[in-house]
């Protein structure tokens, strides 16, 4: 992973967009997350470990 900080930014937005819109229009969000291509194991579970 090039970037770590990216991940944890854009998976941070998703979750607090989905709050924002549950406590501002009482929509329940189910966010899906996908995990991006990698490379190699050690991407997957640095990815992983970032999104759970």
């Amino acid at each position: 992973v090039t970037y770590p900080e990216i991940a944890r930014m854009q998976t941070r937005a998703v979750i607090e967009a989905a709050i924002e819109v549950k406590n501002e229009k009482g929509y329940d969000v189910v966010p899906e997350i996908m995990i991006p291509l990698v490379g190699e194991k050690r991407e997957l579970k640095f990815v992983k470990d970032v999104v759970v």
